[in-house]
Formats: structure tokens, sequence, C-alpha cells
């Protein structure tokens, strides 16, 4: 609505300009995807066997917790194929998310070693 000095009263969409595309989001150019998150661990325990020479065990546990990290919506290449009209928030594919961050099907991996120090 227009005042009588000629401006657009407060709180009446007369005057202003809607927002198109993803700006409607907050954002000018992307859509954020989820987190990244990864927790790997390592334990050594070393047995001395005479002075200066000792054996060392390890374990090492990459993916602790065996979680999927994924891409952001729209995200194409690495050989990935982006989901169509992912990033169109007008369509029912937003948002979707078609492919995983770290290499594909990448599980929780135990390793063991033995060290001979010398």
């Amino acid at each position: 609505m227009i005042g009588s000095d000629g401006q657009p009263e407060a709180g009446t969409p007369t005057g202003c300009v809607p927002l198109t595309g993803n700006a409607v989001l907050g954002k000018v150019s992307q859509v954020e995807g989820p987190d990244f998150r990864r927790a790997d661990i390592s334990f050594f325990k070393n047995f001395p066997i005479r002075e200066g020479r000792y054996i060392q065990f390890r374990a090492e546990i990459f993916n602790v917790a065996n979680h999927a990290n994924f891409n952001a919506p729209g995200f194409g290449g690495n050989g990935v194929v982006a989901i169509p009209n992912s990033l169109n928030y007008s369509s029912s594919n937003f948002g979707e998310i078609g492919s995983t961050r770290d290499d594909p099907y990448d599980p929780r991996q135990i390793q063991f070693a033995l060290k001979f120090y010398f």
C-alpha cells in the first residue's frame, strides 16, 4: 500500500521485489549439504626384547563409526551424475543427494601390524 507521502508502507508487499531461485533460501548460489564426519583411531604397544630392540604391535581402525558421508545436492563429478533439478527449490527433486563423498562404499577398515625395531 502506498502512503500519502508516495512511499510504500511498512509491512505491505508494495514496492518489494520477490526473491527467485536459490535466493529464497537465503543463499545466492549454493545449497548446503551434510557435514563431513570421520574418526580414525590407532593403538600402539611396544614389547622390549633387548636394549634398543623391540617389537611394536599396531592396531589401526579407519572410519570407526562406519558413518557414511554424503555429497551436497547437485554434485556432479568424479564419475558421479548429479540428480536433475536437485538445486531447483520448486522441483520435487530439490535437495536430493545421489552419492557419497568418500570412496564408494567406504566401510570401516581395521588393520593390524607388527614392526621389529633394531
